[in-house]
């Protein structure tokens, strides 16, 4: 039924604006649910993704330690074997002679294939850089110096591979040594790849590259220079000068008006002194005239009080 003016009543009218206000009340209420949950959801694939992180970070530690143990093991076999006095093409000898000929037999005794040699020697090789930052300082009982790790220190050599020192390369294979480093890696919190990365010295020059030479200056441009510095140096001293003399006449200044502010001082002091004494004078003078005037009346009441005496006598 419409009311007034073709309008519904206004019962009518608030009853279906409470509906409406509920119904999106509640839609609000069921958004904000679904939010919240997909909010959780994402925290859930961020945090799976972080720990999917944290463990492909540390199996990568793992891969390179492995690595770095193998070459280890490939060189002091190869020293100990050069140390027998064989032939330089004896097959063991060979075999332990690089780490690609190493891993190349091993990997085929393992029969897991060869697409990963020149990946696994070039891992190897990270291993002892990042070593000489990140191994521990101290192992089994004895600091460990970290130098000894050091590629750029070891003297021997066949051809472009080097050898570490047979004590380095036991110190590397003691049990838990792996283990060791592996938790100095750990506390970093970074990639292999972005340890070795910071540890890299900055790339050298292109070889055969030409600088580019400065021009030649002529002799006249040259004395051109000179006498222009003379001049820049004139005008600074000149601009120097004027600087002291204005420091020193200001400086006067200064001086004047400290004493002007010394006679004034001196005066006005003085002039309140004598004021001073002027008060001090005056506070005696009323002092007396105060003294005075209690001294007759004083002499008054007395005065006072005899003469009733005086009348009754006469009478």
């Amino acid at each position: 039924m419409l009311g007034s003016a073709g309008t519904l009543p206004f019962a009518t009218l608030t009853m279906d604006l409470e509906k409406i206000g509920r119904d999106a009340i509640q839609r609000a209420f069921d958004a904000t649910k679904a939010a919240d949950d997909a909010e959780v959801d994402q925290l859930a694939h961020l945090e799976a993704a972080a720990r999917a992180a944290a463990i492909g970070r540390v199996a990568k530690y793992k891969e390179y330690i492995a690595l770095g143990l193998a070459d280890a093991a490939r060189q002091l076999l190869y020293l100990q074997r050069k140390k027998m006095g064989v032939d330089v093409n004896d097959g063991l000898l060979v075999r332990y002679r690089t780490m690609a000929d190493f891993l190349r037999h091993e990997t085929e005794v393992l029969g897991i294939g060869t697409e990963k040699i020149k990946k696994f020697a070039h891992n190897a090789d990270v291993f002892w850089t990042v070593l000489t930052a990140y191994a521990p300082r101290e192992f089994d009982g004895a600091p460990v110096d970290r130098g000894v790790f050091d590629k750029a220190r070891w003297t021997n050599s066949w051809r472009a591979s080097k050898y570490a020192d047979p004590s380095t390369l036991e110190l590397v294979l003691k049990p838990g040594f792996d283990e060791a480093f592996l938790e100095m890696l750990m506390e970093t919190g970074k990639t292999i790849t972005d340890l070795n990365s910071e540890l890299k010295p900055p790339p050298k020059a292109v070889k055969g590259a030409v600088k580019a030479r400065a021009p030649r200056r002529t002799k006249a441009a040259a004395e051109a220079e000179v006498v222009e510095l003379k001049k820049e140096l004139a005008a600074a001293k000149a601009e120097h000068s004027a600087e002291v003399a204005a420091y020193k006449e200001e400086i006067k200044e200064k001086e004047a008006d400290s004493e002007d502010l010394v006679k004034h001082s001196q005066d006005t002091i003085g002039a309140l002194k004598f004021e001073l004494a002027e008060v001090k004078n005056e506070l005696a003078r009323v002092k007396d005239e105060i003294a005075r005037e209690k001294d007759k009346n004083k002499a008054g009441r007395r005065q006072t009080a005899v003469s009733p005496l005086c009348d009754a006598t006469n009478v």
